[in-house]
């Protein structure tokens, strides 16, 4: 959140799992921006993650790429949403992604779950092509 904030970036949706993290941020109008967020972003969250997890002393990076996509329809975007929240599904965390609080959807869904159900069944997230065989 520190850097999103220092880089004027707005956080729409997140999850984090042992191995990757899904994050859909709002652009600010210099969106040149995005490299640093994120090179701040993996710095400091890995330096923390050394510090506290003992196996994780022994990599040489705890993040160490990322990839970005420039979302432009509702339609796209609102499907990528379904998506971040419920990847967690798709790799075997849980069944049903209300149940994971290491994630945006746990708070949301708590919040407002019908609105939640008809937007997963309107844009359906199964549907989205993305490569995330981690």
């Amino acid at each position: 959140m520190k850097a999103c904030q220092q880089y004027n970036w707005q956080i729409l949706a997140w999850v984090i799992l042992d191995n990757h993290y899904h994050i859909m941020l709002e652009a600010p109008e210099e969106a040149g921006t995005l490299v640093n967020l994120i090179r701040d972003l993996h710095r400091i969250k890995g330096l923390w993650i050394k510090r506290k997890i003992s196996i994780a002393k022994e990599v040489k990076k705890v993040w160490y790429n990322y990839w970005d996509t420039c979302i432009t329809y509702e339609r796209s975007f609102l499907a990528r949403f379904n998506y971040v929240h419920h990847n967690l599904v798709k790799h075997g965390y849980v069944k049903d992604a209300s149940q994971y609080p290491f994630g945006s959807y746990y708070m949301l869904f708590r919040q407002q779950k019908d609105v939640w159900l008809r937007n997963e069944i309107q844009y359906p997230w199964d549907e989205v092509k993305v490569y995330d065989d981690f």
